[in-house]
């Protein structure tokens, strides 16, 4: 936001970027840097969230932290918070809550033993308000449904995610 604009912004979702938010004066000829006016914005995990000189400004939220991303890939980032999972006799159901669709490549479901029980690839996927199903029965067929040797129910009372990184994020029993 540059050279008196003013930016009104709501409901965004700003990571992964050299600079997440960036208010300045570029041109000699203005008198103002930029004016934002921020409601309910997610600025985070960005090399630096916000640059802002002395002649710009933000009013009302500079900055919520509700949620964590992470990123998987080059081109993709999920929130673990918004993917809550349900355990059923054969299967775990893995619910995506948002309007984004994620995409699961790079990512391995793992149990409270750190037992690694699947490995996400690049057609893995939760659309918006879908369900991703895993599970032990060759031969169901289900939409978005997949099977894996290594699932025993005996062996899950968590879930939890990890990243390329190795990071674990524990997901939300629904």
């Amino acid at each position: 936001v540059k050279d008196s604009s003013f930016v009104s912004a709501k409901n965004n979702i700003i990571s992964f970027n050299k600079i997440g938010v960036q208010l300045y004066k570029k041109h000699e000829n203005y008198l103002l840097g930029g004016v934002l006016k921020s409601e309910k914005n997610d600025v985070n995990q960005n090399n630096t969230d916000f640059s802002i000189d002395s002649l710009s400004s933000i009013t009302g939220e500079k900055h919520i932290d509700s949620n964590m991303y992470i990123k998987p890939t080059e081109n993709s980032f999920i929130l673990p918070s918004l993917i809550k999972y349900e355990l059923t006799e054969h299967m775990i159901i893995l619910k995506n809550n948002s309007n984004i669709c994620f995409e699961l490549d790079g990512f391995i479901l793992s149990n409270e033993n750190n037992e690694n029980f699947f490995k996400f690839y690049k057609n893995h996927q939760i659309g918006p308000k879908e369900s991703l199903k895993i599970g032990s029965t060759r031969n169901i067929q289900q939409k978005n449904y997949f099977y894996t040797d290594r699932f025993n129910m005996q062996n899950f009372h968590k879930v939890y995610l990890k990243d390329q990184n190795n990071h674990i994020i524990l997901l939300t029993h629904e």
